[in-house]
């Protein structure tokens, strides 16, 4: 059996969109999935990427997973990339400023404000 895949990628002006498929992420098996497809993201592209990493069908994260985003966030700037969050629900953006990570990540409401502000 096939393992879902965890992140949808496309291209819109020279930017990659990763839009996280799953609703909850919030087991190990899902967090270590995503991180390993985010992982393999980061190192298949050039060295200064462009990334929008689009949490619109995200309802709920784990601590885990933010962790998962931290690591994810410091391969992108290592290899001189640079990285940006959308469409996030309030109760996701909440956890983002009660853990202060709002002040390391960019969030745009709508995927085309981050894409355009490349």
């Amino acid at each position: 059996m096939q393992e879902k895949t965890k992140i949808r990628i496309m291209e819109e002006f020279g930017v990659t969109i990763a839009v996280i498929q799953d609703s909850e992420i919030l087991d190990d098996l899902t967090i270590h999935a995503l991180g390993e497809e985010l992982l393999s993201l980061a190192i298949g592209k050039p060295v200064d990427m462009k990334l929008v990493l689009d949490f619109r069908r995200v309802n709920s994260l784990s601590s885990s997973a933010l962790g998962v985003l931290i690591r994810f966030s410091k391969r992108v700037e290592e290899r001189g990339g640079h990285l940006k969050f959308c469409c996030l629900k309030k109760n996701l953006y909440e956890i983002f400023q009660l853990t202060h990570l709002d002040r390391i990540f960019e969030f745009y409401d709508r995927r085309e404000d981050a894409v355009d502000d490349f």
